[in-house]
C-alpha cells in the first residue's frame, strides 16, 4: 500500500487541471486512467481502513497532507477515504485508486513494508 498512498497523498494535492494532462504525478504510474467530472474535497474528510497495515497507511497519509498544509484527516471506523486490502489485484506496486465525488478508496495487495 506504500504506492497506493502515495497515488492518494499526489491525488489530494494536485489542482484540478493537472487531470487533463496525460502525465499525471502518480507513482508507479497507473496502466489506465479514466478520467471522469467532478472533484472530491479533502476538507473535513476521514479516513478509515481494512486492517492494520491500511490504518498505517491512513495514519501517513494523514501525516503528510498536514505536512504539506492540507485539512487535517481524522481516523474513523468508516470513512470517505478508504485503504483497503484486495488480493485480486496482481503484481508489484499495483494498486487501484478510485475517486469520485462523494469518496476515495485506495486498494492494493500488500501492506506497507
Amino acid at each position: 500500500m506504500r504506492t497506493a498512498l502515495f497515488a492518494a497523498v499526489m491525488i489530494s494535492t494536485m489542482p484540478a487541471a493537472a487531470w487533463a494532462s496525460p502525465d499525471l504525478p502518480l507513482l508507479p504510474m497507473p496502466a489506465t486512467v479514466t478520467s471522469q467530472a467532478g472533484s472530491f474535497s479533502f476538507a473535513r474528510a476521514t479516513i478509515a481502513a481494512d486492517d492494520a497495515g491500511g490504518t498505517a497507511a491512513a495514519r501517513r497519509l494523514a501525516e503528510l497532507v498536514a505536512r504539506a498544509g492540507g485539512p487535517k484527516l481524522a481516523l474513523a471506523k468508516s470513512g470517505a477515504i478508504r485503504f483497503r486490502r484486495d488480493a485480486s489485484i496482481k503484481g508489484d506496486e499495483a494498486y487501484r485508486l478510485r475517486v469520485t465525488s462523494s469518496d476515495v478508496t485506495v486498494s492494493a495487495s500488500t501492506a506497507i513494508a
